[in-house]
């Protein structure tokens, strides 16, 4: 339960750190700046997880044909 609770956390802090991608306020670009060299893990998580992300709901509308 807690590598499950440190995983969803680092998820949160990236969000947090790169939020203007998502619309997200973000905190300021320099703050941000300095901690990118101390997450590189992370970015390289997050960018795995968006290209291998799928939408549900756009695969289901694409079996049953609906526009």
């Amino acid at each position: 339960m807690t590598a499950f609770e440190q995983k969803e956390l680092e998820n949160l802090f990236m969000l947090l750190l790169m939020g203007s991608f998502t619309g997200v306020p973000s905190p300021p670009s320099f703050i941000a700046a300095e901690l990118l060299p101390h997450v590189e893990y992370e970015m390289k998580v997050l960018n795995e997880r968006a290209k291998n992300g799928f939408d549900s709901l756009a695969d289901l509308t694409s079996i049953l044909d609906i526009d």
